[in-house]
């Protein structure tokens, strides 16, 4: 077995050596292996109906280091208009890890109360955050009603993700069932997580979802009144396209809606389109070595 193992091994060098000079004189650039997107399930929810200006979630698995963990958060409305009003002020979380704002969009309704808001978190963790772990939501102002669902996916080493030029609309619906589609078109064709995110003014009526999409974790603030009750809902797909579109189906009673559609990229953390390459290091010969670097092509 081992004499094996190394044969294998001498090969593999070799071959990859070839590999490694043909592109040092030809001029062309070894594609890095890439990890896609990946769906590793529900990290918890979370609702209250007692009037306040945070909201935790205690963790039901872990959010392992280096993986993407997205919050969506539906509540009150305390803006007026159809607009983003920041009315989450932040997330934090007990492992230390940095949330960012991918987009909050109010239905107002003219009046506070009178329509929902939804706001998009995300985190790319630094540390594990352990199940019983804490994620906690500040709003800027006192909400009675609010409801949070958390998701973990996975991006390649070296990854974070942001709303891709053009990867981003909004939709209010008042007093309608039917949530609504909302499309997504123009995008450079590559991989995206496509995440429909969801605040309804609502009690039991969930928001069927999209053909080839997943529902996130229904998250229900239910004060026995479904005009100031609130769901926190969403769907996600990941597909290679240019765009997609979200069609969920009528939720079984006329409601107010706030909606974001969202295409979210992978881009390196670090800024730029591409994840720094691998450094390779190959020993052809007696003190002879090559040395190259795999990169992602785009």
């Amino acid at each position: 077995m081992d004499q094996s193992n190394r044969k294998y091994r001498r090969l593999w060098k070799k071959a990859f050596a070839i590999i490694m000079i043909a592109s040092l004189v030809f001029g062309f650039d070894i594609p890095e292996a890439e990890a896609a997107f990946g769906s590793v399930g529900s990290l918890g929810t979370n609702f209250s109906t007692s009037a306040g200006t945070s909201l935790g979630i205690v963790t039901s698995a872990q959010l392992d280091a280096g993986n993407i963990g997205l919050m969506i958060i539906g509540f009150d409305n305390t803006g007026t208009t159809d607009a983003d009003h920041s009315e989450v002020e932040s997330v934090t979380d007990t492992a230390g890890n940095t949330y960012t704002k991918l987009r909050e969009f109010t239905n107002g309704n003219g009046s506070a109360g009178a329509g929902a808001t939804v706001s998009v978190w995300f985190t790319k963790a630094s540390a594990n955050l352990p199940a019983t772990g804490t994620a906690t939501i500040t709003f800027a102002n006192t909400i009675t009603s609010k409801a949070a669902t958390f998701w973990e996916f996975t991006v390649a080493a070296g990854n974070t993700i942001q709303v891709a030029t053009g990867g981003a609309t909004d939709l209010a619906e008042d007093a309608d069932a039917n949530p609504g589609a909302m499309t997504l078109s123009g995008l450079t064709s590559k991989e995206y997580l496509f995440v429909r995110a969801t605040a309804i003014e609502a009690r039991n009526n969930e928001m069927p979802a999209t053909a080839n999409y997943t529902e996130f974790t229904l998250a229900t603030a239910d004060t026995s009144n479904a005009n100031t009750s609130m769901h926190a809902d969403g769907e996600f797909r990941i597909l290679t396209a240019t765009g997609d579109t979200s069609d969920p189906g009528d939720i079984g009673a006329s409601r107010d809606h706030a909606h974001v559609y969202l295409a979210l990229e992978e881009v390196a953390a670090g800024g730029g389109e591409e994840a720094p390459g691998t450094v390779i290091k190959v020993r052809l010969r007696g003190n002879v070595r090559l040395v190259g670097r795999l990169i992602r092509l785009r």
